[in-house]
């Protein structure tokens, strides 16, 4: 689901996402940054899910980390579990609903890449690659 290109256009017929996940369905979140929606927040994806479509913030997390892995067919990423890519965002907020519900606040503080610490206090640090 792209909640972004439909936000942008102003899609008359958004998607239908509860009764596909009242069927089961595994729903996974992108940006679709492209000259239609320039969008390149996730966090923006994951607001616009729970705006547009219902979507419950827990939903929406699963949906752009496990649901989105798998839709990509990467089985090494998208959960916390030894064994699996250490690609993760900390963020510097009180509750996890915190960036769901402060449209504004960027609370990324953290990334790691490959279990590699890439930004710290939000500033890019040099990897040396």
């Amino acid at each position: 689901i792209l909640p972004a290109i439909e936000f942008a256009v102003a899609h008359p017929v958004p998607a239908k996402v509860r009764p596909m996940l009242a069927e089961g369905m595994m729903i996974a979140l992108a940006t679709n940054c492209c000259p239609g929606a320039w969008v390149d927040s996730m966090q923006f994806v994951l607001i616009l899910a729970c705006r547009q479509y219902g979507m419950t913030p827990e939903e929406a997390l699963y949906g752009a980390t496990a649901a989105g892995a798998r839709a990509l067919q990467m089985d090494d990423r998208g959960i916390l579990t030894p064994g699996k890519k250490a690609d993760l965002q900390i963020w510097d907020v009180d509750t996890y609903e915190d960036a769901f519900y402060k449209y504004t606040l960027n609370p990324v503080s953290h990334i790691f890449k490959n279990g590699e610490l890439v930004v710290e206090n939000g500033k890019l640090l040099e990897t040396g690659k």
